[in-house]
């Protein structure tokens, strides 16, 4: 399918709201930011060819020690001291520098308080978020989707809810996640609740039924080798 025109995607850049949009190749990683009343996208002016080279080279040792983590799925102990777990921050660091975000910062208006991130490929599951504290930081899947859910009716209300919390399976209890999940229902109110031995046959059923929210706490594993085989 054909991309969406620029004059498309700049109307999901509102007011006080900025679009950070990816493009990763091979042999390039573009950065555009789209703002509103602008002519043309801002493209970040950096070395793309040497960030798409540093970007793929930090996947290989993060998939590397992900791997290496996940592995060790009822080793608790050893996951807490593992060195995914304690270079995670070092991690996000390096990638901060290879993605040049000061440089997009300082692209964003002053009164910038919301941002949409346009993640591509692997970038897509990754906390770039994290990198812009200061404003309201929401994703989109793609720049279609983003505006095929824009001409869907509004809706201001979360109820009706469904609540997936922490399945079971075999990996330690998210008590954490279930305070959470707990925390969520009361503030919304009329909510549908699975726990326990939730299969995706239940999911599935439960989703058929109309919800403005779908709430889930739980596990999630990544497999970069065949992304198809990638689970909640």
């Amino acid at each position: 399918p054909e991309s969406p025109a620029f004059e498309a995607i700049q109307t999901l850049a509102q007011p006080e709201t900025a679009l950070i949009y990816w493009h990763l190749s091979h042999e390039q990683l573009t950065t555009f930011v789209v703002l509103p009343h602008q002519a043309q996208p801002i493209v970040i002016d950096a070395n793309r060819a040497s960030q798409a080279q540093k970007l793929q080279g930090w996947l290989a040792t993060y998939n590397s020690e992900y791997r290496s983590y996940a592995g060790k799925k009822n080793k608790t102990e050893q996951r807490s001291r593992h060195s995914w777990r304690l270079h995670f921050k070092s991690l996000l660091t390096q990638l901060q520098q290879i993605l040049n975000i000061e440089a997009i910062a300082k692209e964003l208006p002053a009164h910038t308080k919301r941002i949409v991130l346009v993640p591509h490929r692997d970038l897509h599951r990754l906390p770039l978020h994290t990198f812009f504290p200061d404003a309201l930081t929401t994703y989109l899947p793609s720049a279609r989707m983003g505006l095929a859910l824009s001409q869907q009716p509004p809706t201001s209300a979360l109820a009706p809810l469904l609540n997936i919390d922490d399945p079971d399976i075999e990996q330690p209890k998210m008590e954490y996640a279930r305070l959470e999940s707990t925390l969520v229902r009361q503030l919304v109110g009329n909510a549908t609740h699975l726990a326990g031995r939730v299969t995706a046959t239940d999911a599935t059923q439960a989703l058929e039924t109309h919800y403005n929210t779908l709430h889930f706490t739980g596990h999630g594993e990544y497999n970069h080798r065949q992304p198809e085989n990638s689970a909640l």
